[in-house]
């Protein structure tokens, strides 16, 4: 009999083996993958469905997420909610073309619709965390989120 954690490394081992290359491939169901639609809205919320590359750079990082820190699954559906509002806040632009002035001026939005310092923190972490593994990988040169400073939170 397999302990939980042995029996865990066998499924993350078999999972990895099935695809070295690709992370995107090892998927698990609280990551909650968007379906397709035959229009470009949400049925939901009526808001803009992100493009394929979006949608692929946000799973990615979910996944290396997942892998490596082993993030709960509402932290990680928070940062999917959180990164899929600013890439629909920014489009047309894809997420891998924002500059600083882009999220401070998102920041200023978030602000005037009533979010508080907390969320916003959150938000400003998961978006630190996306940008810095674009240029860990090479997908970015500069990190548009280097300069940002977190908001002051109280007790």
């Amino acid at each position: 009999m397999q302990s939980p954690c042995q029996s865990w490394r066998r499924f993350v081992q078999i999972n990895l083996i099935q695809s070295v290359t690709d992370i995107s491939s090892v998927r698990h169901s609280y990551l909650a993958r968007p379906r397709p639609e035959i229009d470009a809205t949400d049925a939901v919320t009526f808001s803009r469905r992100l493009p394929v590359t979006d949608q692929s750079l946000i799973d990615r990082h979910l996944d290396e997420l997942w892998l490596s820190r082993a993030l709960a699954a509402n932290t990680l559906a928070a940062y999917r909610r959180d990164l899929g509002a600013f890439a629909r806040w920014l489009a047309p632009r894809q997420l891998d073309q924002a500059r600083a002035s882009d999220l401070l001026e998102y920041l200023g939005h978030r602000h005037q619709q009533g979010f508080h310092a907390r969320s916003t923190a959150r938000l400003l972490s998961c978006l630190r965390g996306f940008y810095r593994s674009l240029v860990e990988r090479g997908s970015l040169i500069k990190d548009p989120t280097a300069l940002l400073q977190h908001p002051k939170l109280g007790r």
